[in-house]
């Protein structure tokens, strides 16, 4: 393994490690704000779970052709040629 690999390496930890920030923090957000809703007006807490409504909006707005792949492949399996 040369230095570079090695770099590499420690650069893409980084970016998985921001990324799990990012899903913990969006997670605890989500949890504050169904607890929210609980607590302070039970009669709007969502009948439906925020995450249904992220995903289906994030399958509506793929830009590129890759990107509308990936989410297919997400949403459908891998497709078997």
């Amino acid at each position: 393994m040369t230095w570079g690999d090695f770099q590499d390496c420690i650069e893409g930890y980084n970016e998985r490690t921001k990324r799990w920030m990012n899903e913990v923090d969006s997670l605890n957000h989500t949890l504050g704000t169904y607890i929210s809703y609980a607590v302070n007006d039970p009669k709007k807490y969502p009948k439906q779970p925020f995450y249904k409504k992220a995903e289906e909006h994030e399958l509506n707005t793929a830009h590129t052709d890759n990107e509308r792949l990936h989410m297919a492949r997400l949403k459908y399996g891998k497709k078997k040629e």
